[in-house]
């Protein structure tokens, strides 16, 4: 299950410094949230009337969960508009989306964690980030995530990506994506109700190491070029 981090919560309990009393107990009581006990008042009375609000959920309880996300939701319209983006991006990276005005845990498309390319690092963090989440929900599906990532990886490195390095290297590549697809395709075999997030995990974690070696070791055909043109 997707959960706030601490750095998100900091940064709403940060963006809450501006907002008036009011509207911020309003936020959390709409949503069904009461005030817990909290030892840590810095930072002024609003930023502690936030974290008494925190108090009083467990954040490992799926209905409470959305609850909390209603009430940051409903933060937003009262944070100043220079915030909205920076808290929405916050909660987006810890698995959320913001829709009608609430956070909810994001949907994910298993087909959606294809790489373009191997030469975007920031592309396959994200992925990775995503497939993490997605394993604490529903294992399976980020099983499936990562047979994508792998296959997408394959496919790139027969269209024209050479490998660096000795022939050697090229074929530990090559053999690497290939086991590791057929691994995880394996996986993908398994009843869902006998698949674990530990299981999601471990599929995540081999499939992000494969890709990324691939990546770290692939030629790509603009380099390629640019040597080419300066010959």
């Amino acid at each position: 299950m997707a959960t706030f981090s601490k750095e998100t919560l900091s940064k709403f309990a940060d963006a809450c410094a501006s907002v008036p009393l009011r509207p911020l107990d309003r936020a959390f009581e709409r949503a069904g949230i009461r005030p817990g006990k909290t030892a840590d008042d810095s930072g002024g009375a609003r930023r502690t009337q936030f974290r008494r609000y925190l108090a009083g959920i467990d954040r490992n309880d799926e209905r409470q969960l959305q609850q909390l996300g209603d009430a940051l939701g409903a933060l937003i319209d009262e944070v100043a508009d220079s915030k909205k983006a920076f808290l929405i991006d916050a909660a987006e990276r810890d698995g959320f989306s913001f829709v009608d005005g609430a956070f909810r845990t994001a949907v994910t498309d298993a087909k959606s964690f294809a790489l373009a390319s191997l030469d975007d690092p920031a592309s396959i963090d994200d992925r990775v980030r995503r497939l993490h989440v997605l394993a604490g929900e529903r294992p399976g599906d980020a099983i499936a995530g990562s047979r994508q990532l792998i296959e997408s990886a394959g496919r790139i490195a027969g269209e024209g990506y050479g490998v660096s390095g000795s022939n050697k290297t090229a074929a530990v590549v090559r053999v690497g994506l290939r086991n590791m697809a057929q691994l995880i395709d394996s996986l993908d075999g398994v009843e869902d109700s006998k698949l674990t997030a530990t299981h999601a995990r471990l599929a995540v974690d081999a499939a992000t190491a494969v890709v990324r070696f691939a990546a770290a070791t692939a030629t790509f055909p603009t380099v390629r070029k640019r040597a080419t043109a300066g010959n």
